[in-house]
């Protein structure tokens, strides 16, 4: 569940079962928050009290966004996917029209080699002609951690809600994966996302021309590929690889 701000997630409330355990977390979107653990009598007796839990905190403004059930030991890439995706056609939206006097140059993604962390990050084209140093406009140009435009991070939490099950470490019933497994599953479902929404025509400027796309984890080898899926423009893959090896 989560309470909104201006239609943003702000707030999440999060509430795992298995069997007669129940997990409950809450606290500010794209943070761990507080955790707690309660003992139901029985499978029956923790589903009604997740249902009394719920209730109670749509009568406190939240509201539903996610549900679902999973096996432990197990994790959906497909529902990443579709969870990135829909943050990320939410969050670009939100920056189009918060910045429509500017033309986009690109969008991007940025996360980290778990994963866990997980953004979207654009830059503009008047920011890359303002820089003048050499260095500086290629890190314009290619450093999703020098954009300075991130509007609707909070549309991440859902996905990063997911990833945070490999990584954190307190739900007393959860099971990992193989951490190789994860990442690579994970890139390849932060990828795929990006690449279905430049298919269906969503990741372009205002007046409809192709931009930049990224998705990138700091401090990390570039995901291989990558560059050529996101952007059809021969020019921006050569120069991508002229700058960055």
């Amino acid at each position: 569940m989560h309470k909104m701000d201006d239609d943003t997630p702000s707030e999440f409330y999060e509430v795992r079962q298995f069997r007669s355990q129940i997990w409950v977390a809450e606290g500010a979107v794209k943070t761990f928050g507080m955790s707690h653990t309660i003992n139901a009598s029985s499978s029956k007796a923790a589903r009604q009290e997740i249902d009394r839990l719920l209730a109670k905190k749509g009568g406190a403004g939240f509201v539903k966004s996610a549900e679902g059930c999973y096996r432990r030991g197990s994790f959906d890439f497909g529902e990443l996917k579709g969870a990135v995706k829909s943050a990320s056609r939410a969050s670009f939206d939100l920056i189009r029209a918060k910045h429509a006097d500017h033309k986009l140059y690109g969008f991007g993604i940025t996360t980290d080699e778990v994963p866990m962390t997980l953004g979207a990050m654009a830059q503009t084209v008047k920011a890359i002609a303002a820089e003048t140093d050499e260095a500086l406009r290629s890190e314009a140009e290619w450093n999703l951690q020098a954009w300075p435009i991130e509007e609707g991070d909070g549309f991440f939490d859902i996905p990063y809600r997911l990833l945070l099950r490999q990584s954190r470490g307190d739900i007393p019933f959860e099971q990992t994966i193989a951490d190789d497994e994860f990442a690579n599953g994970a890139f390849e479902a932060f990828v795929s996302a990006l690449e279905e929404l430049r298919n269906e025509g969503v990741l372009a400027d205002a007046q409809g021309d192709a931009i930049v796309l990224m998705v990138q984890p700091s401090d990390f080898v570039p995901i291989e590929g990558m560059i050529e899926r996101l952007n059809a423009d021969p020019a921006v893959v050569q120069r991508y690889y002229a700058e960055n090896g």
